[in-house]
């Protein structure tokens, strides 16, 4: 290759390669407060009609 042709690959090669390293850091790092797939350890009890103000409080 000529020029800064070279350059340009290697640039889009390493960041390439930083996206795949952060998106594995991602799935294999957990939250603390992330609940993976498990259900709460206490159920969320709503009104049969909610209003915003039933849920405005809620963490979801």
């Amino acid at each position: 290759m000529s020029g800064p042709q070279w350059i340009v690959l290697v640039a889009v090669l390493v960041v390439v390669l930083a996206a795949l390293a952060a998106a594995l850091a991602g799935r294999l790092t957990l939250r603390a407060d992330d609940p993976a797939g498990r259900t709460p350890g206490h159920p969320v009890l709503l009104p049969e009609r909610p209003r915003a103000a039933d849920v405005d409080l809620l963490r979801l």
